[in-house]
């Protein structure tokens, strides 16, 4: 008994300083972690597979209306990429207002213009990216307005989180 515990502590004592092989070590040096917003203004548009894919654009988008703005101006902006959220020519700024948790965005198109219902989603993901991008709460949902047919229900997009 007393051989099994000197056995014992002198395995401890030999393998007890080399651990698992790791040495200790000191807080490591490095460049600064990344701090703020991702650059560029999100817009959701639809890969091949019919899923929702944010795309960084930087290309002077900073409202919610510019933003929605392009994905209504924009049939195919890219290779696998679409637009479902239907076709407008229109230039003028798109109405957005606010109550309380709800962002409104007045459409120029009819409802029957929005292809499948990715495109409802693109438009109210897109909104909601822009909203919490430049400050705004997560818990804001959207409501879409047509000029002929009915406004969807308050909304949040399906990809972005949610409190």
């Amino acid at each position: 008994m007393i051989r099994k515990a000197l056995v014992a502590a002198l395995a401890a004592a030999v393998l007890g300083p080399a651990g698992c092989g790791v040495q200790p070590s000191g807080v490591l040096g490095g460049t600064r972690a990344p701090t703020g917003l991702a650059p560029g203004t999100p817009v959701y548009l639809v890969d091949d597979a019919g899923g929702l894919v944010v795309q960084r654009r930087g290309d002077g988008l900073s409202t919610i209306g510019q933003a929605v703005k392009m994905l209504l101006t924009t049939t195919r902006p890219g290779p696998g990429l679409h637009s479902y959220a239907g076709f407008s020519e229109v230039a003028l700024e798109l109405p957005i207002t606010t109550a309380g948790e709800v962002i409104t965005v007045g459409l120029p198109i009819d409802r029957d213009d929005v292809r499948r219902e990715v495109g409802i989603d693109q438009l109210v993901c897109t909104a909601l990216a822009v909203h919490q991008q430049s400050g705004g709460s997560p818990a804001t949902g959207v409501r879409l307005s047509f000029v002929h047919g009915p406004d969807t229900e308050t909304r949040h997009c399906p990809v972005l989180p949610f409190r």
